[in-house]
């Protein structure tokens, strides 16, 4: 089989934010941020090289990412739902992870609700306007963004948006009347979010499933700290 790997500590050299917390999150190694497009996978010796791979979502690199890396190997590329641990909100149904997302899940009569947890690259203030450029909105300062309120996630401060309008997300259709919330919290070389999108009306509903979810969170015994 392939090779297991260690938990790694995540660290920052930048200025601690009114928000930080001077304790490092311990995030598993085989979860790197998604937002790398992987051009090519390497594998381990002892792991049979599949046939082929197709990568199903992209999406545009952020400023502040690095380039992508050539020497991944598929253990290190493959999403790891096993480090983490939650509570099931009612109506909620699991799918499977990702590349992009690596806790997944679909609500409502035809499962068009979606939350999920991603593991990516870039700063608050990147992230938040992201989404907010998918609903259509103007895009915040960095003092509106440190001025956002919090959810904590992992016993961390998140910036907290909650959008309604027209959502145009990774080759979708623009859909009206669309409510989305969203939590992004950066930790050191990782930009933690989880996001959940759907009619606004259908997201009424699901408010407090998304606060029950993002606060029953953890790390399981082999990845915490």
């Amino acid at each position: 089989g392939c090779s297991g790997s260690s938990r790694t500590q995540l660290t920052s050299s930048l200025p601690p934010s009114p928000h930080s917390d001077p304790t490092p999150l311990l995030i598993h190694p085989s979860s790197p941020p998604r937002g790398l497009l992987l051009a090519s996978v390497c594998l381990l010796a002892s792991c049979s090289p599949p046939d082929r791979m197709e990568i199903t979502e992209s999406r545009p690199r952020h400023t502040s990412e690095k380039p992508p890396r050539l020497d991944v190997t598929l253990a290190d590329s493959l999403p790891a739902a096993e480090a983490y641990r939650w509570q099931l909100p009612p109506g909620w149904v699991e799918r499977p992870a990702t590349q992009f997302r690596q806790v997944n899940f679909a609500f409502g009569p035809a499962g068009e609700g979606e939350c999920y947890l991603s593991l990516t690259q870039g700063s608050e203030l990147e992230n938040v306007n992201r989404w907010r450029k998918q609903m259509a909105q103007p895009e915040l300062t960095t003092a509106e963004v440190e001025a956002l309120p919090r959810k904590n996630i992992f016993a961390r401060p998140a910036a907290f948006i909650d959008l309604t309008g027209t959502y145009s997300g990774m080759g979708s259709t623009p859909a009206a009347d669309t409510r989305l919330l969203g939590i992004v919290r950066a930790e050191g070389d990782v930009t933690i979010t989880v996001k959940m999108t759907g009619p606004a009306s259908l997201i009424a509903s699901h408010l407090t499933g998304f606060d029950s979810f993002i606060a029953s969170l953890q790390l399981t015994p082999s990845f915490s700290p």
